[in-house]
């Protein structure tokens, strides 16, 4: 049994495909990892180590294979490996390579039969650091794995700053200990084992079902696009565990239980063995309870206790607080002083080609029309505005090839764009934030109190029926637009009022629903989750 079933997530057809295929595989491939490692884990330990991976990894393929053959990824920078079929080190790794033009074709010659070629060694994505970062990260992990054994909660990939992490270890009076846990060396001998892929869906029986196209694909392709770490690999990750501890008793998280393989198998191994409760937390704004998507609805399931921003869906969803939001608010307010010819930020997104559609974001080649929006956005903008706008560009932007500031200097090659690594000084300056999207900023510069216009395409963003009600409100009162146009021509009209509009009672009852329900805050926040994890531990 796993601990995932999807039972209560809303599914079209297309997801309702997915999910039961991810079911079947993942029981498969549970099985199968038993027999590789010797051990007799149930599916849910396997589900927590493989099941991100394998829900993503279907979907994908699925998306790529099934609606959208023709798709070309916007990034162009390929390999010398081409025409090789690599198998990832990670999940990290995977997502990296469905990045790359020539890893689909390569699959796809390989689904055909017109390419058996394969590379011998795992390929591994990796992080370029400075040597003193990566020394500072290495004695960090060193020094984790030393004193974790004294500490009965624990708290790993929270996503918070520094001195946020700083504060709850103090505040916690040194019980609480934000430690680092990461796969940081991987050896030079990553060769593929293809012996034992070749009989990795094997069941009882020998044989697999074939129900459909997408069973083909995923027969074929699993042996030999699972993750090295979770087959060749699994032996050294667990010697690079830290020593059991049987006192502890909370892990906490916030974005680790996705790419961080060492972490996962540590989470996996306590929950197991020391029935050491995961402990969850929300780090972003769409989708999470905002639409029915199967990747955030894995994510909050996967652990015991998941702490939202005020939402909930299910039975382990606890209505919380937005612990970053809540610290970056009160830097804010201190220091924000705004003049009426401040500027204006747009905040851009970015995104593969190649990632799953009918998640309820932008995909495949809807980021076509992404970023003609954009265009539209700025030719109906005054010109005047212009010089007012500084650009934020998505932090990845680069692992993409550049769509973005490509596509901004396109539009207007005087553009600005906003070179502070963290948002939040820019904010202190911002009389009006345009976004182009519902991710995180979309509830972040809301709680802010700082004036926010969105515009987005409604076939992109799909919200769910717990959402739908706030968001037509959100539209009603102009915060949210569905063309580029009606938001470019509200701002316009509306620039140097915008704080008029901003303060109307109608505005302000929207934006006080929305926060009551999706952005919940606290003037304490590190207070608040110390005391909840330390009741949950006893």
């Amino acid at each position: 049994m796993t601990n995932v079933n999807f039972y209560d997530l809303k599914k079209n057809e297309i997801n309702n495909i997915r999910i039961t295929k991810y079911l079947k595989y993942l029981d498969i491939l549970s099985n199968s990892l038993n027999k590789i490692h010797k051990a007799d884990f149930k599916s849910s330990y396997w589900e927590i180590i493989i099941g991100p991976w394998l829900l993503f990894f279907i979907s994908t393929n699925d998306t790529n294979y099934s609606y959208q053959k023709k798709n070309k990824k916007l990034n162009n920078n390929s390999p010398k490996d081409r025409g090789l079929l690599r198998v990832p080190y990670d999940f990290a790794s995977y997502i990296n390579l469905t990045y790359q033009n020539d890893y689909f074709n390569s699959l796809e010659d390989f689904t055909v039969g017109e390419n058996n070629k394969f590379s011998t060694n795992a390929f591994k994505y990796t992080i370029k650091k400075n040597n003193l970062r990566n020394l500072i990260n290495s004695i960090n992990i060193k020094l984790s794995k030393i004193i974790l054994k004294y500490f009965s909660i624990v708290a790993i990939d929270t996503y918070l700053p520094i001195e946020q992490r700083i504060k709850l270890f103090i505040k916690s009076k040194f019980r609480i200990f934000p430690i680092s846990l990461y796969d940081n060396g991987v050896s030079d001998n990553t060769n593929i084992n293809f012996d034992i892929r070749k009989k990795i869906l094997k069941n009882k029986s020998g044989k697999i079902a074939i129900e459909d196209q997408l069973d083909k694909l995923l027969i074929k392709i699993i042996p030999y696009q699972i993750p090295y770490v979770y087959i060749e690999g699994y032996k050294e990750l667990i010697r690079k565990l830290p020593k059991s501890n049987k006192t502890l008793k909370v892990i906490y998280t916030s974005v680790g239980l996705f790419q961080n393989e060492l972490f996962k198998l540590f989470c996996a191994q306590n929950k197991i063995k020391n029935n050491t409760k995961l402990v969850g937390s929300q780090h972003g704004g769409f989708p999470y309870g905002m639409s029915d998507s199967p990747m955030p609805y894995l994510e909050k399931k996967i652990v015991d206790r998941y702490l939202t921003w005020g939402w909930s869906d299910g039975e382990n969803d606890i209505k919380f607080i937005s612990l970053k939001i809540s610290h970056l608010k009160k830097f804010i307010e201190k220091k924000r002083i705004v003049k009426n010819d401040n500027l204006a930020l747009y905040i851009s997104t970015c995104g593969s080609k190649s990632d799953p559609n009918n998640w309820s974001v932008i995909s495949g080649n809807e980021w076509i029309k992404y970023y003609d929006d954009q265009s539209i956005f700025f030719d109906n903008l005054n010109q005047s505005l212009y010089k007012k706008i500084l650009i934020r560009l998505h932090p990845s932007d680069n692992v993409f090839d550049f769509p973005q500031k490509k596509n901004f200097l396109k539009i207007n090659k005087s553009f600005n764009f906003d070179k502070n690594n963290n948002y939040a000084y820019t904010l202190l300056k911002t009389k009006l934030v345009i976004i182009d999207h519902l991710h995180t900023t979309f509830l972040e510069t809301i709680a802010f109190k700082i004036p926010t216009i969105v515009f987005i395409d409604e076939k992109s963003w799909i919200p769910n029926d717990k959402f739908l009600k706030i968001y037509e409100k959100l539209k009603d009162v102009q915060i949210i637009h569905t063309s580029p146009i009606s938001a470019s021509n509200f701002i316009n009209k509306n620039f140097n009022t915008i704080d008029q509009w901003w303060n109307s009672i109608e505005v302000k009852d929207v934006v006080c629903e929305l926060q009551n329900s999706f952005i919940n805050l606290s003037i304490n926040p590190e207070k608040k989750l110390i005391n909840y994890l330390n009741n949950l531990k006893k």
